[in-house]
């Protein structure tokens, strides 16, 4: 690794004929003053004539962020995605509804699993999709372990984790401001944009085996001075970029609190973990070294945009989903929104609904210990009748389908 301080005594300009022009020559005196970039001085400024040299590794390097299947990963193999949609990295999805302040979540086909929703000052209760025979008030059950870890550990946080974490997605889903940024008009004041929860794995990559001392003393060794144990911080998002679609990432197995894109100011900092009562934590890098292992991130990201890893000391590496993993999804999702109570009776359901939202409108409620559905709630008239039969007070769900343009 190298580091430390660079002194240049001596430069000479030759020009194409052999003409030489003396720039700097410390023994005759000729020492001008040079102007060191910032991008070598840094936080740390130099005394002059000395220029600081960062930590960077000699040997050829490089970041390797690649996205990781997560079907393969369930089945405890290591497989890198590639063009084969069975290779996605797409855990799941999970759509923050403004209307209900809760969290709709899917699984990676984009198919509804239930809602995540705050129920007092600290609690947030799990609710089923509609139709469900599961008791109301269990724990989720999701296909895939990260989602379901992620889930699980956002509804014991409480009600202000998820409160602080709908909070952070409306601030960074304002940043971001790529081409591929568009939403249904009608749907933006109800719900937010898709988010998918994918899997990745970074790693500190070198050219060959480690490069060895080459003294004559360590000739009949393999001593690399213990360099590829060296850590260096890799930070990952950044909402300051507008093209970065990270809101947040989990290391490992470890989900008990997400880490925001970096960009914020210490104010919003601040703000954000007493917002979110702790389960913010703006400790915005994780260390990698040389030594081979990777280490796999769960990433909460919008799909219209990548996602950027910086280490300092490595070319920027920018990862987007790939389109084949998107589309079906996306298509397949329903929008769940809780009703109730309202009075009306099961051949007489009446519910007020938005006009100018389009799409396929119905309607779950429980009666008599069972679920119910209406298809054809979205198709009625709201006009005053007087109802044929004795009304009941019901409760249940608002499901939306066939969203024009929700791909």
């Amino acid at each position: 690794i190298r580091a430390g301080y660079i002194k240049l005594c001596r430069l000479w300009i030759v020009d194409a004929f052999g003409q030489v022009q003396q720039v700097m020559n410390e023994d005759d005196g000729i020492m001008p003053r040079i102007t060191v970039s910032d991008n070598l001085t840094g936080l740390v400024k130099g005394q002059e004539p000395w220029i600081p040299l960062p930590p960077r590794i000699l040997q050829p390097a490089r970041l390797l962020f690649r996205w990781l299947s997560a079907a393969d990963e369930q089945e405890g193999q290591f497989r890198e995605t590639n063009s084969n949609p069975a290779t996605s990295p797409v855990c799941g999805w999970v759509v923050p509804n403004h209307l209900d302040k809760s969290l709709i979540v899917f699984d990676a086909r984009g198919i509804v699993q239930g809602v995540l929703q705050a129920t007092g000052e600290r609690e947030s209760q799990w609710s089923d999709e509609p139709g469900s025979d599961r008791a109301s008030g269990a724990e989720p059950a999701l296909p895939d372990p990260h989602l379901q870890s992620f889930i699980k550990n956002l509804q014991s946080a409480g009600s202000k984790a998820l409160a602080g974490l709908l909070a952070l997605i409306d601030r960074i889903s304002l940043c971001i401001t790529t081409g591929a940024i568009q939403q249904v008009r009608d749907l933006s004041v109800l719900v937010g944009q898709p988010l998918a929860v994918v899997r990745a794995t970074l790693q500190l990559e070198l050219a060959g085996r480690p490069v060895t001392d080459q003294s004559w003393s360590e000739s009949t060794t393999s001593n690399s001075r213990g360099f590829t144990a060296v850590k260096f911080p890799v930070r990952l998002g950044d909402i300051r970029m507008g093209r970065d679609g990270l809101i947040g990432y989990f290391i490992e197995k470890d989900y008990r609190k997400i880490r925001p894109a970096r960009g914020f100011s210490q104010k919003a900092r601040q703000q954000h973990v007493k917002d979110a009562d702790g389960y913010l934590n703006f400790d915005d890098h994780l260390l990698l070294s040389a030594d081979g292992v990777p280490t796999k991130v769960t990433l909460l990201m919008d799909p219209r945009a990548d996602v950027q890893a910086s280490s300092g000391i490595l070319p920027v590496q920018f990862l987007g989903l790939p389109p084949q993993n998107l589309a079906d999804a996306l298509e397949n999702m329903e929008l769940l929104f809780r009703v109730g109570p309202f009075i009306g009776s099961t051949e007489h359901l009446r519910i007020p609904l938005p006009e100018d939202v389009r799409g396929k409108w119905s309607c779950y409620f429980y009666d008599h210990g069972k679920w119910r559905l209406d298809e054809e709630i979205g198709k009625k008239e709201n006009i005053p009748e007087v109802a044929p039969q004795p009304l009941q007070v019901y409760e249940g769900w608002l499901k939306l389908s066939d969203i024009p343009g929700a791909s």
